[in-house]
């Protein structure tokens, strides 16, 4: 029962990180940037690689955030510097993965142009990658 459950609960964060972090970088933009009433040009390739940036920086934070408060949980009732430096680790990602959203820096009115390619996303699926991890390590 205690296997199953240490793999039930980071499943469960994961998967509701994952429709959050795909509402957030599909269906939130379109409310938030409407399409302009002339007829839209053709999307360049570079809109879909900034929507899988979105999700992933997205997906990221949520799960950053889950952490953060399993990590502070444990931080008040075992207060020691190992768990305070695990606390800051998650907080850096966390901000990472902010600043890293697309969003972000298009509601604060930045629109800066950014390189096309894989590395648009990949350092965003690589902390999702190792976000997964922890949140897994902790629950065993």
């Amino acid at each position: 029962m205690s296997d199953e459950r240490s793999i039930v609960r980071p499943l469960t964060y994961v998967t509701g990180a994952l429709v959050i972090a795909l509402f957030v970088s599909v269906v939130l933009p379109r409310y938030l940037f409407p399409a302009p009433v002339p007829p839209r040009p053709p999307r360049p390739p570079l809109a879909d690689l900034l929507i899988v940036k979105t999700f992933f920086s997205t997906f990221t934070t949520v799960l950053l955030i889950m952490l953060l408060l399993t990590y502070a949980r444990i931080y008040r009732g075992l207060p020691n510097r190992f768990t305070l430096g695990l606390l800051g680790f998650i907080v850096s990602l966390m901000l990472y993965a902010l600043t890293a959203n697309p969003l972000i820096a298009l509601l604060f009115g930045f629109h800066q142009p950014v390189t096309p390619g894989p590395f648009t996303f990949l350092p965003d699926l690589f902390a999702s990658v190792s976000v997964i991890i922890l949140l897994q390590q902790s629950y065993k």
